[in-house]
């Protein structure tokens, strides 16, 4: 473009806008505008000014129509682009729509001088606005081919369509004088899912599963009591797959009935606001350009929908249980264990069982374990609506416990057992709901805890854990009460050899028991806790034996203030934990790392004539029975006065004083 056009024209657009800026600051007179001497300019072209714009024109609209009258050159030709359209085989594709649109690019102004800089915008503006409303467009030819021509210098977005084909990539940058190659990829498929009622109506909304697969893998990957029971009992088919694909379930509405698939057998069944559920169907869909409909018909069936009272969500990890009875006959609620259960992760109460058929049923809730609640309902071709409130008192194993804390408000607690029987113990979680407002907790025990020989139950808090030993009366309130607290640590040391758990694998397992009890009272079996086996050396880094005894440390947890005797014991060498150390203990409201120097053990060697066992009274006034293995000939024991028999033949030794004892009868 001739430089002095250029200039013209950044004059004018200097003068017209320093008129509209005039008119604008003036609110008081009409707007005239400046007379300004128009430049002289020699051999200039015509330039084609426009008249004055409308007051209404807007300062944008005034530039850009100056800069349109604007004549600019145009952009240097450049070589076509060419490309081709095909498969992934290889395979051409004819009829392919390409469109090749510009991408000027905004080059920075390389000029220094303020003149110039205007006249390169000006220039580029120009030359945007032209290329911007073009558009070049082909279509590939039997062989897969195209050739984009009489293209301008600049970058183009090049993008191809198919009536039949998708591509990897549809819309591809580049420049002129470049191989432009588009892949189509599989046909999209899509499905429309219909869902009608048994009436034939269209539900306003429900649920669908379409995905890939075939029921019978389904049933025999699924045949796990996570996802229910598939038991004859009250199961039938069809409840077996809507609780198999539970969570596959998606909201439905008629105008989002279309599902994008691919090729390949498919599951579909629909189920309705209430919980009915249509027949499972198998599909087999192709590849085909058309969408494929899917009709899922809910037929008129019997259904059971389960609620409870409780809605603080300490119910949601339960589920229901359904089990087809006599009703002359019916058989206890624990033989809903193995009846039809819903899925563990079944959501929020309430929850519905479909296609029950007609006949009588037992009707349950509770976890895998523990039966909550339970009914005996009669269902036909209708639903059947069972509400159960968990708070009220029923058949089964149940205690009730109230968690408060030292003025007597109420505190959020979650409860422990540790079972005791003639077989071992047990420990874990039990399942409890707030029965109201009172803030007592209703805790649900199994056949095998109501029937242990001793039931320990613990109420874990963010003030702490509170554990105490469950009696005969199982009537009464438990009262865990928190006052204040402090964390007690053990730092336990002093222990060799003799300390350690001939039962372990580990060269570093210890047999070190604790417990803490009130003052003066002796420590039942299932009070002791193992501290931990394996040894922390504090004597600094490093691999090896360490050169100065080791420390296990052993965190007691929070425990209430109050006045106790930690207690520590062994059962290295036998089959009942040995009492070894009593200490005084008061627990305030400030942690406590209280250091233990365990006590000296003492090797002593039995003589005996047969392998009988040995019964041992200590100090304190229990008795041990000891069973040696026949290559045993050891008993190990703190330092003490012992009573050691075997039948009819005792000995009363000091330990250490003596290193033997004679059991065998003999002068």
């Amino acid at each position: 473009m001739n430089r002095g056009v250029l200039l013209a024209c950044c004059a004018i657009l200097f003068l017209l806008s320093a008129a509209i800026t005039s008119r604008l600051a003036n609110d008081d007179g009409p707007f005239e505008p400046r007379q300004v001497p128009q430049p002289i300019i020699a051999d200039a072209p015509t330039i084609v000014v426009p008249p004055p714009p409308p007051e209404t024109d807007s300062r944008r609209e005034q530039l850009e129509r100056i800069i349109s009258s604007i004549e600019a050159p145009d952009l240097e030709p450049a070589l076509p682009i060419v490309g081709m359209v095909r498969m992934e085989d290889g395979t051409p594709i004819a009829g392919a729509t390409i469109v090749a649109r510009s991408q000027l690019e905004r080059l920075a102004t390389s000029a220094v001088d303020r003149e110039e800089r205007l006249i390169q915008w000006v220039e580029h503006e120009v030359q945007e606005d032209r290329v911007d409303s073009d558009q070049w467009q082909t279509t590939s030819d039997e062989n897969g081919r195209f050739e984009l021509t009489r293209l301008p210098l600049t970058r183009f977005l090049v993008s191809a369509k198919h009536p039949q084909w998708s591509f990897n990539r549809a819309r591809l940058s580049t420049s002129p004088g470049s191989l432009v190659v588009f892949v189509a990829q599989e046909p999209k498929l899509e499905v429309d899912l219909q869902v009608r009622l048994a009436d034939g109506s269209i539900p306003a909304k429900a649920e669908v599963v379409f995905a890939p697969g075939r029921f019978a893998s389904l049933s025999a990957a699924n045949r796990d009591p996570v996802h229910g029971h598939f038991y004859s009992q009250g199961s039938t088919h069809i409840n077996q797959m809507a609780s198999a694909l539970g969570r596959r379930f998606k909201p439905w509405t008629p105008g989002e009935s279309t599902r994008e698939v691919e090729s390949g057998y498919h599951m579909a069944i629909a189920r309705s606001a209430d919980g009915r559920v249509s027949d499972p169907l198998e599909v087999f869909i192709e590849k085909s350009v058309e969408t494929q409909t899917i009709l899922l018909e809910i037929s008129e069936s019997g259904a059971v929908r389960v609620d409870v009272v409780q809605s603080d969500g300490s119910a949601s990890r339960l589920h229901y249980f359904l089990l087809q009875i006599d009703r002359l006959h019916p058989p206890p609620p624990s033989s809903l264990l193995g009846g039809m259960a819903s899925g563990w992760d079944a959501g929020e109460w309430p929850r519905t069982i479909p296609r029950v058929p007609p006949g009588t049923y037992l009707v349950g809730i509770g976890s895998g374990e523990v039966i909550w609640g339970h009914q005996i309902i009669g269902v036909s071709d209708q639903r059947v609506d069972v509400l159960f409130d968990l708070a009220e008192p029923g058949e089964g194993n149940f205690l009730l416990a109230r968690v408060v804390d030292g003025q007597g408000k109420a505190l959020s607690a979650t409860f422990q057992r540790r079972a005791i029987t003639n077989n071992g113990r047990s420990s874990g979680s039990v399942d409890s709901i707030i029965r109201g407002d009172d803030g007592i907790y209703r805790i649900a025990l199994t056949e095998k805890d109501a029937s242990a020989d001793q039931f320990f139950l613990s109420a874990r808090t963010d003030a702490g854990t509170i554990e105490v030993e469950v009696g005969e009366d199982r009537d009464q309130v438990i009262e865990f009460r928190f006052g204040s607290s402090a964390r007690v640590t053990l730092n336990i040391s002093g222990f060799d050899d003799l300390w350690r758990d001939r039962r372990s694998s580990r060269l570093e397992g210890y047999s070190i028991q604790t417990a803490l009890v009130p003052p003066g009272e002796q420590v039942g079996s299932g009070k002791w806790h193992s501290a931990s086996r394996t040894q922390r050396n504090l004597s600094g880094p490093g691999s090896g034996a360490p050169p100065t005894p080791g420390i296990i440390r052993k965190d007691m947890g929070t425990i209430q203030a109050g006045d106790y005797e930690l207690v520590i014991g062994t059962n290295a060498r036998h089959h009942q934990t040995l009492e070894v150390l009593r200490v005084p203990l008061t627990v305030g409201a400030v942690d406590l790392e209280i250091p233990i120097a365990l006590p000296p053990l003492h090797q002593i060697e039995v003589l005996r004539s047969a392998p009988w066992p040995i019964t041992i009274a200590t100090p304190e006034g229990t008795f041990l029975h000891v069973f040696l293995d026949d290559d045993e000939t050891t008993v190990t024991l703190p330092t003490g006065t012992y009573e050691i028999s075997v039948g009819p033949i005792q000995k009363t030794i000091e330990v250490p004083r003596h290193k033997q004892v004679d059991l065998r009868g003999e002068d």
